[in-house]
């Protein structure tokens, strides 16, 4: 992969908004209560940066690891699977692995495959250090792998049918099943379940987890198990789930499986939030809901015209800590060949209309182009430090920062 320069896209609201998806999902949900008018900006329409539904995403290093975990997991399991072997500690899944390249071929495989789908986002700034980075973090996620895999295991002897039809089939068959797409056209929601094993006496689902544990992650399998339930298709005699797992790489979390009655209290309640995010969605511009919980880890901020304000960072001021800041600026002068001279608009920690040295790296020597006198900037992640001579603040621009140019009209 090529190194790209930094691309300066512009900090302007989309074309359109995000309208509602034609099927609901558990994180949609949940990124709509936590804020709507994050989805809203996320899944709007901006033509005028690339063809691609939404805005282009930004690649958090954390969300990659665990989708290659997940996704590298899949297929040692599914190889595993087809060739009759119950788990990793059976003694046929030695030779199996060392047939598929081991671990680490596997992973660097999926690395590969992931960066490909990242290769025109215009957020991807250094596609070479990003790669870098999930190659030197490779042991990790060997690691995790293994624990995952650890704790997994299912009859060797699987219904034949099911196997001739694939792993993510219509009217599931006895044995496992992994990535089962479970969909309700009753209640409009889709989810994908990492695993589905069926069994002659009872019904296992389990969803893997990269991350640390989470109690919307029992809320999530709990509403696997209603989709499963609720899915014409790939259970039509209606069966429950009698066993739920939640598989970390520290261990496994059973999660009681929910009856009939508690299936209908879970629907019910999804059926109301899933009409309250609707509501939220369809305004005319939907809230958002500044706060410590939602802004530091949103990754279209940028866009986000309440977020922009002195009286919103005030609110953050008391919970956002450490020598990182995302700044509104306007350029003032230029005073070296990476520093320029700035007025402060907007920041949580710095007071507006103060003045501000920023400085980027030799390698983003891009900016001096972009950089013009007058021009108003938003830079995300910025590293403040000051100086000993009472001189201006500097506010470092580092790789993991980002700068996006504020449009006429769409400042402070």
């Amino acid at each position: 992969m090529a190194t790209n320069g930094p691309k300066i896209l512009p900090a302007a609201p989309p074309l359109q908004w995000a309208s509602l998806p034609d099927w609901y999902s558990f994180w949609w949900l949940i990124e709509v209560e936590t804020c709507p008018r994050r989805v809203a900006l996320r899944n709007g329409s901006y033509p005028a940066i690339w063809g691609k539904p939404g805005y282009p995403p930004k690649p958090h290093i954390s969300a990659i690891v665990g989708r290659v975990v997940h996704t590298s997991l899949g297929q040692i399991a599914v190889a595993l699977r087809a060739r009759g072997v119950g788990s990793v500690r059976d003694p046929g899944a030695v030779a199996i692995l060392r047939e598929l390249g081991g671990y680490s071929r596997i992973i660097s495989g999926v690395i590969d495959h992931v960066l490909n789908q990242f290769a025109d986002n215009p957020r991807l700034r250094w596609p070479d250090r990003l790669r870098a980075e999930l190659l030197r973090r490779i042991p990790q996620m060997r690691e995790q792998l293994q624990a995952l895999l650890a704790q997994v295991a299912w009859p060797s002897v699987v219904d034949e049918q099911a196997m001739a039809n694939g792993y993510s089939v219509k009217a599931l068959g006895l044995g496992p099943h992994f990535e089962v797409k479970l969909k309700s056209a009753m209640l409009q929601w889709k989810g994908v379940a990492d695993l589905i094993e069926l069994r002659q006496s009872n019904v296992l689902i389990v969803d893997f987890k990269t991350g640390e544990p989470s109690p919307r992650h029992a809320d999530q399998v709990r509403i696997y198990a209603l989709l499963w339930f609720r899915d014409n298709e790939v259970n039509p005699l209606s069966i429950l789930a009698t066993e739920l797992k939640l598989s970390y790489p520290r261990g496994n979390v059973s999660i009681p499986a929910p009856d009939k009655e508690q299936l209908r209290a879970i629907q019910s309640g999804l059926v109301e939030r899933t009409k309250s995010a609707e509501a939220a969605l369809q305004a005319q511009k939907p809230n958002a809901y500044v706060g410590p919980e939602a802004c530091p880890q949103c990754d279209v901020r940028h866009l986000c015209s309440e977020y922009w304000t002195p009286t919103s960072r005030r609110l953050l001021r008391a919970t956002c800590t450490g020598n990182f800041d995302d700044i509104e600026l306007q350029v003032q002068e230029r005073v070296g060949e990476y520093s320029w001279l700035c007025k402060c608009s907007v920041a949580t920690h710095l007071p507006t209309g103060s003045t501000i040295l920023l400085r980027a790296e030799s390698e983003a020597s891009a900016l001096a182009n972009v950089f013009e006198t007058g021009g108003s900037f938003r830079v995300l992640g910025a590293l403040i430090s000051c100086t000993d001579d009472e001189g201006p603040v500097i506010a470092s621009v580092l790789a993991t920062s980002e700068i996006f140019r504020v449009p006429p009209g769409h400042g402070y």
